[in-house]
């Protein structure tokens, strides 16, 4: 008489254990789930270098100052309508936002180079070399 609600409580007891060794598992395979899914995340392509710094300053790409004010405001409309059409674009692709990303900034350099070239070449000119092999020591 005895024996049996000892047996039953030990098969409810083997019960829960089981319950409780199944959640385990369950929540063991959901955090290798989400651990897999960082992995994935980390593992994509690094993004291109920058775009190369504009041709050294000679006496034929120098602007006079009539061309001066006009290039400056060509360039400075400019880039905004490009990058308009660019995210619209963008946008209706749906791409990723790192490929979204690297072509906002590529463009953006791009003009920025530009239209600083004549105060600030040397020095950018020389950042972006330190840029490109840092980039590359850094990625590969």
């Amino acid at each position: 008489m005895l024996l049996l609600p000892l047996l039953l409580l030990l098969l409810l007891l083997l019960l829960l254990l089981l319950l409780l060794l199944l959640l385990l598992l369950l929540l063991l395979l959901r955090l290798l789930r989400l651990r897999l899914r960082l992995l994935r995340r980390r593992r994509r392509p690094p993004p291109p270098p920058p775009p190369p710094p504009p041709p050294p300053p000679s006496s034929t790409t120098a602007t006079t100052t009539t061309t001066g004010p006009l290039l400056r405001l060509r360039l400075r409309r400019r880039p905004r309508r490009l990058l308009r059409r660019l995210r619209l674009r963008l946008r209706r692709l749906r791409l990723l936002r790192y490929y979204y990303y690297y072509y906002y900034y590529y463009d953006y350099y791009y003009y920025y180079y530009y239209y600083y070239y004549y105060y600030y070449y040397y020095y950018y000119y020389y950042y972006y070399y330190y840029y490109y092999y840092y980039y590359y020591y850094y990625y590969y």
